[in-house]
């Protein structure tokens, strides 16, 4: 994506030293200066300092085998967010950005990006990025996100990147859409994302019963019913969901019709007599 999103920090180092630098950080081939108050800002940093004695480079690399996410790129965002300065990030750095808070132990970076990921959750076009982020890289996870991006499950379900959602991040959209139907939310649009996802998550199918079994398919109208009934079809999900969906929807006696009409149909091509002229 090339949305980006801007974070405010307080002021940790005082301006007169914020120009200054008096130490050196290697991790890996790159290098970044900074001024000694740094360290002390962050306890993995502190640590790693103390270990390796009075001296004016410090190697980081160990940050690197516990976070294998972490990279320059996000350290030297962090970095700024402890000097006080804010920060454009875009989108696709908030990887690195999570790793570099998570290894440096930021806490308060991680709520200025929770805030900011509840922000986006709102807007449909971006609640499935926000979503996913706010289910792999919070502590404790943003649940928030997932009931913005519910409310618009009608908008986020049609979009290419919902079948690419983890199940972790899947079952929080899905159980926080189950609290809005069939009221709020369509019964076939919360079915329907449902077998979308299974579609491509065959491995899935546990979590997709379990997920289908939150709401009543009762509430379901006839011609939301038939919505339902055709994308089982289309996506030939039918023995895989099993048969209390099949049941519910009247589909189970449908596909043993057409499975009496096949064999019977077949019976007759192995039966049928040809007459020579």
């Amino acid at each position: 994506m090339s949305l980006s999103i801007h974070l405010d920090s307080p002021r940790r180092v005082p301006v007169r030293k914020a120009l200054k630098t008096d130490r050196v950080l290697k991790f890996g081939r790159d290098t970044i200066r900074v001024h000694s108050l740094i360290l002390d800002q962050s306890k993995p940093l502190s640590q790693l300092a103390k270990g390796q004695g009075a001296r004016m480079t410090y190697n980081i690399d160990e940050l690197k085998r516990e976070h294998g996410l972490l990279s320059t790129n996000g350290l030297r965002h962090a970095i700024d967010f402890m000097y006080g300065q804010p920060l454009d990030v875009k989108l696709d750095e908030l990887y690195d950005l999570f790793a570099a808070a998570h290894a440096l132990a930021l806490p308060d970076l991680l709520d200025a990006l929770r805030t900011e990921l509840i922000r986006l959750s709102r807007d449909p076009t971006t609640a499935l990025f926000a979503l996913e982020h706010g289910y792999h890289h919070l502590s404790p996870p943003a649940e928030e996100t997932a009931r913005n991006a519910a409310l618009h499950l009608d908008v986020v379900s049609k979009q290419e990147w919902c079948a690419e959602l983890s199940p972790v991040a899947f079952e929080a959209l899905i159980k926080e859409a189950s609290y809005l139907c069939p009221i709020a939310l369509d019964v076939d649009v919360f079915v329907c994302t449902i077998l979308d996802w299974l579609a491509a998550n065959r491995k899935e199918i546990t979590l997709a019963r379990k997920l289908l079994s939150l709401i009543e398919l009762r509430d379901a109208s006839p011609a939301q019913n038939t919505r339902i009934r055709d994308r089982l079809f289309s996506l030939k999900l039918i023995e895989q969901i099993g048969g209390c969906l099949s049941y519910a929807l009247g589909i189970s006696s449908l596909s043993s019709r057409r499975s009496s009409l096949l064999e019977a149909s077949s019976l007759s091509e192995r039966t049928m007599i040809v007459t020579p002229r």
